[in-house]
């Protein structure tokens, strides 16, 4: 799954100021979801404030419904950008799962720039 890494180098780049840009070699909807993914894991509900994720122990596993809120703020500044059903629902898989990847993500762990 290629989430949690993504995330971690969100946090570490977003927490320094920096900005940054998700995308795919592939141009296959793959960037659109990893975009999701950080929507979900780092920022507030309505997309517009980082909002680094609690310690593992005190999160909670979301709906299906703040991955459509997600995507819609996505698709509001960005129209093209979709999330085929398969995507779909490795997101609900990671976030929205009884015993989910989201609730056991470490983002201490070092990132590794590439």
């Amino acid at each position: 799954c290629v989430f949690p890494p993504a995330i971690r180098f969100a946090l570490a780049r977003l927490g320094a100021g920096d900005s940054v840009l998700v995308f795919c070699d592939r141009g296959d909807s793959r960037a659109p979801t990893v975009a999701a993914a950080i929507l979900l894991a780092l920022f507030t509900a309505d997309g517009k404030r980082l909002c680094p994720p609690p310690p593992p122990a005190d999160r909670r596993v979301f709906c299906k419904d703040d991955v459509r809120a997600r995507l819609a703020v996505m698709q509001g500044h960005y129209p093209a950008a979709q999330v085929p059903r398969s995507m779909l629902r490795e997101l609900w898989r990671f976030f929205c799962s009884p015993g989910c990847g989201w609730l056991d993500l470490d983002v201490s762990v070092p990132v590794v720039d590439v």
